[in-house]
């Protein structure tokens, strides 16, 4: 097995801690009181940022209930992202977050066309171009944006968008909760 390998198993093993440990609704702090470990220990572990002795996976997954089968498997795994692929007409947009279970942001890559078939997100939303330049039409303006360049608009400010030269946009979209109320951030209200 590679060094890189090695790294990249240790991060899919930490990932696969975190998940079992937020699953359980446990703190780093009581799963570390739990397993006998250290709170950075622990944190370090679910980061990827250090190879676990034998000892500490047994107690970690006994404590969280996990098969050591199991770790490993997922952590041979390929990452369920990797199969993504840039979206390839003006309507096509393409998931990011569709593997989350409960995502309080939408993020999707959007082919923009001349007229701008794709659907508009609805909440508040931050947009970076990736590829070619967009025309943002934010409350009835239009600016062009180019590669590189980037918006944030609340909910009900983004008009429209359209591209000449077929551009790329990443959009991250602020989501509802259950209840209908907007994501937020730092205590305001987002949308």
């Amino acid at each position: 097995m590679s060094p890189s390998s090695r790294e990249t198993d240790v991060r899919k093993i930490g990932r696969q801690f975190r998940f079992l440990r937020e699953r359980s609704g446990r703190t780093i702090a009581q799963l570390a009181r739990a397993a006998g470990l250290s709170e950075r220990a622990v944190r370090d572990l679910e980061a990827g940022r250090t190879n676990p002795s034998l000892a500490t996976v047994v107690s970690l997954a006994d404590v969280l209930g996990a098969n050591l089968n199991d770790l490993v498997e997922a952590s041979r795994r390929r990452d369920s992202i990797s199969d993504y692929s840039p979206a390839s007409d003006a309507t096509e947009t393409t998931e990011l977050t569709r593997t989350l279970r409960s995502p309080r942001m939408r993020a999707r890559i959007v082919q923009v066309g001349a007229d701008g078939a794709a659907s508009l997100p609805s909440n508040a939303v931050f947009g970076y171009v990736l590829a070619d330049s967009v025309a943002v039409a934010l409350d009835g303006e239009e600016t062009l944006l180019r590669h590189g360049d980037s918006f944030h608009a609340q909910a009900g400010v983004l008009r429209g968008w359209r591209s000449q030269a077929g551009g790329r946009l990443l959009v991250v979209e602020a989501l509802a909760d259950q209840a209908g109320h907007a994501a937020t951030d730092g205590g305001q209200e987002t949308a």
